[in-house]
């Protein structure tokens, strides 16, 4: 904790090395302790959601569904 300051997504004991290896490769976690730690910070994964977001055609939001009875 001290070394990641609090700060992000852990992710501990991931279930074997081809999930640790998925999430370095695939989303730039970083492994700080021999694959049983996988770390990303905050900003890094807030960065690539956004890059990640689509917009859907059609797109229905909660609030549509709100009726003023």
């Amino acid at each position: 904790m001290a070394e990641t300051k609090c700060e992000g997504l852990r992710l501990i004991s991931p279930i074997n090395v081809d999930v640790a290896d998925y999430y370095i490769n695939v989303y730039g976690f970083i492994d700080i302790c021999g694959k049983e730690i996988l770390y990303r910070d905050a900003e890094g994964l807030f960065q690539w959601l956004q890059t990640d977001i689509t917009q859907v055609e059609g797109e229905q939001k909660l609030s549509d569904n709100l009726t003023d009875d």
